[in-house]
């Protein structure tokens, strides 16, 4: 099985969905030259893929030399991460187009609905190449029940094969520290709880539940370290009232993918008080360091995290509730342990990349027998 990766959007998650697929097939992963350089920075990725080519996706040229190094290839399958922004969204576009004439077409839809925010305005202005290239797609894999959900509610798949997969690992580091194993000891008092937020800080994000969450008696009488990282709009709304609390660091700013691995192994839980949730790269990358998390009860976040085993969930809003969720975990060390144990335990089951990389061949390898099959009875 030949298969070419083109990822102008996601290249972490790109490559190592295309390392795991490489002990299955013959794979070349094509990658945005700049994001990859941006996210790889002072790592260096190990990779038995069989090639990784680094490119732009910016002018005519680049897209001609796309279109001539997947060519080379001739491959079976050509896998499009799905883009964000006009200029990468034609790219993907037209090399569908292209290589539907020779191969099938397998596009990973990340977020089925935009989100909130400025993902949703930027959205709107290349939406129609958007949905070309999801109906021009024979498969198409989605994250999680609920991203199946919305997709199929606002797409028609009778031509298409949908492949219901997990968002594996990411800011994952060599290994799990130790201190999992005892949570706290990786901050700064082995019995204070550290929690982490990061990201990109959208209205979605559920920040101002967080900041209310704050106030509550149940956070007033119980000791904790909470950090803030992260850069947008409600960030900068709120960054006055989170600094107001002494055991809140705030960093407002662009967090580079080092400086997080190492934010998420001092912390032992990762809060995701979301208002809304397709698929989440902050939840992968918590599990897949150990984190436990606690989250709002929305959308794909309610997919992998199980209560009380790998996390706890609240409802979304619910800023009492957060509280509670938040200082209960802050008091009980066993219950850190045991929630810590189950994030490690999904990292290396439903999240894992080999795992993920088996049912997707497995389901392609299908896909292509059903086609045959069909292109022989129609001759």
């Amino acid at each position: 099985m030949r298969v070419v990766v083109v990822a102008p959007h996601f290249p972490e998650y790109a490559f190592h969905y295309a390392e795991a697929l490489a002990g299955r097939a013959e794979v070349l992963l094509i990658a945005d030259a700049g994001q990859f350089n941006d996210e790889f920075e002072g790592r260096f990725p190990s990779t038995h893929c069989s090639s990784v080519r680094l490119m732009k996706f910016k002018s005519p040229l680049d897209l001609f030399a796309l279109l001539v190094t997947i060519l080379r290839v001739w491959p079976e399958f050509v896998h499009f991460q799905e883009a964000v922004g006009p200029r990468r969204r034609l790219f993907n576009f037209v090399a569908g187009l292209f290589c539907k004439l020779f191969a099938t077409i397998v596009l990973t839809v990340h977020d089925p609905v935009p989100h909130e925010g400025r993902d949703h305005k930027q959205d709107q202005r290349s939406r129609r190449l958007a949905i070309w290239l999801r109906e021009l797609a024979d498969v198409v894999v989605v994250h999680g029940e609920y991203c199946e959900h919305l997709y199929r509610s606002h797409h028609s798949v009778a031509h298409q094969r949908l492949i219901v997969s997990r968002h594996g690992v990411i800011l994952q580091a060599d290994r799990v520290h130790s201190s999992h194993s005892n949570p706290g000891e990786a901050g700064r008092h082995p019995r204070v709880a550290r929690f982490l937020v990061f990201g990109r800080m959208e209205s979605y994000k559920g920040l101002e539940t967080l900041s209310r969450a704050l106030d509550h008696t149940e956070m007033t009488e119980v000791e904790y370290e909470l950090v803030v990282a992260g850069t947008g709009p409600e960030l900068d709304r709120l960054e006055a009232a989170f600094t107001e609390y002494p055991s809140v660091t705030v960093h407002n700013r662009y967090i580079d993918p080092l400086s997080l691995m190492s934010e998420l192994e001092m912390a032992d839980c990762v809060v995701l008080p979301y208002t809304s949730a397709t698929q989440s790269g902050v939840l992968a990358a918590a599990f897949g360091s150990g984190c436990f998390v606690v989250a709002s009860n929305v959308g794909g976040l309610s997919d992998l995290v199980e209560d009380g085993e790998n996390g706890l969930l609240v409802e979304a809003g619910d800023d009492h509730g957060l509280a509670q969720a938040i200082s209960r975990v802050a008091r009980d060390l066993e219950l850190r342990r045991h929630l810590a144990s189950g994030a490690a335990k999904t990292a290396e089951t439903s999240l894992s990349w080999d795992l993920i990389a088996d049912k997707i061949v497995a389901e392609l390898g299908t896909f292509r027998s059903a086609d045959l099959r069909r292109s022989q009875t129609v001759e």
